[in-house]
C-alpha cells in the first residue's frame, strides 16, 4: 500500500512531524523515488521565505538526478555551440531554426499585438511561433528559406494549447487522441488555428507545410512530455511531409494533474489520460516509444551543431 510504501521509506514519520521542512522535504523525496518523469515538487510551500527551500536535490532518484544534470548540461552547451534559442535564419543554406525549451501558456493579450520585441518572443513560445511564421512568410524569405527545423533538443514541455497551437501554424489541420487505458473511454480531436487571427478557420488560414515549407523535427532524450507529442503528432498527421532527425524523444505520455500539499507545496502527478495516436490496424497506441527517427544524428551534442544538421538533411534527400 502507499503507507506501506511511505513508512518503508522512512518518509511517514517525517510527513506527520508537523515540521514545514521536514514535511516538505519527505513529500519531494517520496515523490522523486517513484521515478516518473511527469511526477515531483515543482514548487515549495509559501510557509517558506520566498524562493528559500531546503530540499536536498542530491537525495532524489539517481537516475532522475542524472538525467537533469545531463539535460542541464547540453542546454548549457547552446551558447557555446551558436546554437540559440529562438529563431535563427541560414540564408546561404536556405534553413531556419526554431529553438526553445518549454511550451509556455498562450498569452492571449500579447498574442494579439502585431508585433513583438525579442524579449517577448524568447519568453513565450506561441508568440515565438506566430512571429516566426511572420518572418518566414514575409517577401524576404518565402522565396529563399524553404527547410524549417524544430529545435527540440532541449525542450522539457510544458502547456498542451501551446503545442496544439504550433502545430497548426506549422502543419495547418491536425488531429489528436485521448485515451483513458482502465475504462477504454476515448476523445478524438480536430484541431485548427486562426492563423491569420482575423477570427475565422477557414482557406485563409496558410499554415507553413502549406506554404511548401519542408518541416524538420530535431530530437534528444530531453525532449519530453510536449517536446515528445509534437514531433509524434506531427508525423502522425502528415508523414509524408515531416522529417525527424536527431535521436528518439524521451517520452511523457500522460495528462499531467497539479495538486498542492496540506502545507502549499505544489506538486505533479501522472494522470490517467494518455495522449495516443492510431496505428495501421487503426487501434489506439500511446505515444511514450517516442517518433521514429528518419536521419539519425550520433549523438545529442551533434543536435546542437547546426553546420552538421543542415548537412544531414541535404545528405538525406
Amino acid at each position: 500500500s502507499f503507507d506501506e510504501y511511505l513508512s518503508l521509506k522512512g518518509y511517514k514519520e517525517d510527513l506527520l512531524s508537523g515540521d514545514v521542512h521536514k514535511m516538505d522535504n519527505a513529500l519531494a523525496y517520496a515523490l522523486s523515488s517513484l521515478g516518473d518523469g511527469h511526477t515531483g515538487l515543482t514548487g515549495t510551500s509559501p510557509l517558506y521565505k520566498y524562493g528559500e527551500t531546503t530540499v536536498d536535490k542530491s537525495k532524489y532518484n539517481q537516475e532522475k538526478l542524472d538525467l537533469d544534470n545531463a539535460h542541464e548540461a547540453l542546454s548549457q552547451a547552446r551558447d557555446i555551440a551558436n546554437a540559440p534559442l529562438g529563431l535563427t535564419i541560414d540564408e546561404d543554406n536556405g534553413v531556419a531554426f526554431i529553438a526553445f525549451d518549454h511550451f509556455t501558456p498562450i498569452d492571449e493579450e500579447q498574442l494579439g499585438q502585431d508585433s513583438w520585441s525579442k524579449e517577448e518572443t524568447l519568453a513565450n513560445s506561441a508568440t515565438l511561433f506566430i512571429a516566426a511564421y511572420n518572418q518566414l512568410i514575409s517577401d524576404k524569405y518565402i522565396g529563399t528559406i524553404d527547410k524549417v527545423v524544430i529545435d527540440l533538443a532541449t525542450n522539457e514541455g510544458g502547456s498542451a494549447d501551446s503545442l496544439l497551437y504550433i502545430l497548426g501554424i506549422l502543419l495547418g489541420e491536425c488531429q489528436y487522441d485521448v485515451v483513458d487505458p482502465f475504462t477504454g473511454a476515448t476523445n478524438h480531436t480536430t484541431y485548427k488555428v486562426d492563423i491569420n487571427k482575423d477570427g475565422k478557420f477557414d482557406e485563409k488560414d496558410i499554415s507553413l507545410r502549406e506554404y511548401g515549407k519542408l518541416i524538420y523535427f530535431l530530437d534528444t532524450k530531453f525532449a519530453f512530455s510536449c517536446g515528445n507529442a509534437l514531433p509524434v503528432f506531427a508525423k502522425n498527421n502528415y508523414p509524408d511531409t515531416v522529417r525527424t532527425i536527431g535521436q528518439v524523444t524521451g517520452g511523457g505520455t500522460c495528462i499531467v494533474r497539479t495538486s498542492y500539499s496540506p502545507l502549499g507545496a505544489e506538486y505533479c502527478l501522472s494522470g490517467l489520460s494518455m495522449l495516443s495516436i492510431k496505428d495501421s490496424d487503426n487501434n489506439l497506441t500511446n505515444i511514450e516509444s517516442g517518433a521514429k527517427v528518419d536521419i539519425p544524428l550520433d549523438s545529442e551534442a551533434t543536435t546542437l551543431n547546426r553546420t552538421a544538421v543542415i548537412n544531414a538533411i541535404n545528405a538525406a534527400k
